[in-house]
């Protein structure tokens, strides 16, 4: 989170296989809730839950095969 504010991070990304244990309801709020994340998937996710993520504006994290996103001016 310190380093989301440090940036002013307006989009995070994550390349898949999060093995990592942490607290998903503290995911939801903290990270869902302050910024737009997107997900592809690798061989370790938990595709259930990982594919009922929406960002604040009702996007999905959960990128299809070959999606390409933008975030802002890029």
């Amino acid at each position: 989170m310190e380093i989301m504010d440090r940036h002013f991070s307006r989009a995070l990304f994550s390349l898949g296989d999060n093995v990592v244990e942490f607290n998903r309801e503290k995911f939801r709020e903290e990270i869902l809730g302050r910024c737009k994340f997107y997900s592809i998937y690798g061989n370790h996710e938990d595709m259930e839950w990982l594919s009922t993520l929406q960002n604040f504006d009702g996007t999905p994290v959960l990128l299809r095969d070959a999606e390409v996103v933008t975030v802002g001016d890029m």
